[in-house]
């Protein structure tokens, strides 16, 4: 069995054909390995409940804030949207600086280095408003983690408009936007008004705690693997 949700170009000695069961939070890729033959179930990032206790308490010290990978081919509309925002208004990412970071001096002044784990889910925590795009290639999908760990701490998330995630839209979990325009105005817009800032971000703890929580996750994936450990046994036998 193996997992594969980045791009199919990262790995490294990879081949689907060496897997008779994968699983994938791409539908995309779900579709794809199913007409390969290989059986394929897509399984959501979730949220752990530890976590949002853990950072609870801590105070908002950041406007909007964004981590993850940027300045590079890939993730070339992410980049532009960013330095736009970087740009315009007080905001801060760390993450990785990809090759053509360089053409973006807003981005290059907001740079406030590398983070990973509980140190960054400490920064979404202590953001008023985080925000999220996804690779060139998603096809307008929501398709990375950041989204459920911005909903894991109960801060605001900004997202890209993706068609997976309208009923969390509609549900008051999370914002979106289509371009940059509408993302710096509501960006503004939701900085101005706290109670209803506050509001999605609850919201998104909620769902996010009922919908996406790693305990009914996990008991998913393994009825799964029972299921296909016994017909391989079957087979054996």
């Amino acid at each position: 069995a193996g997992f594969i949700a980045c791009n199919t170009n990262h790995p490294i000695n990879w081949d689907a054909h060496r897997h008779d069961l994968l699983f994938t939070l791409t539908p995309e890729y779900a579709n794809f390995f199913k007409v390969l033959g290989i059986e394929t179930h897509l399984l959501e990032y979730g949220v752990d409940e530890r976590i949002a206790h853990e950072v609870a308490e801590l105070p908002k010290i950041h406007d909007c804030t964004f981590v993850g990978y940027l300045g590079t081919q890939t993730q070339s509309r992410k980049t532009r949207l960013m330095d736009a925002v970087a740009t315009s208004m007080d905001f801060k990412w760390w993450g990785v600086k990809g090759q053509e970071l360089a053409k973006f001096p807003a981005l290059e002044r907001s740079w406030q280095g590398e983070t990973a784990g509980i140190d960054m889910l400490r920064i979404y925590k202590q953001s008023r408003m985080v925000l999220n795009d996804y690779v060139d290639m998603a096809a307008g999908v929501n398709v990375n983690m950041r989204t459920k760990e911005v909903m894991n701490v109960g801060s605001m998330l900004l997202t890209r408009r993706a068609s997976n995630i309208e009923v969390l839209e509609r549900e008051g979990a999370l914002a979106t936007f289509g371009d940059a325009e509408e993302c710096l105005g509501k960006i503004r817009y939701y900085l101005e008004h706290e109670k209803e800032r506050e509001a999605i971000a609850a919201k998104g703890l909620q769902i996010a705690m009922r919908e996406f929580n790693y305990r009914d996750i996990s008991a998913k994936l393994m009825r799964i693997l029972e299921s296909k450990i016994k017909q391989c046994e079957r087979s054996w036998s």
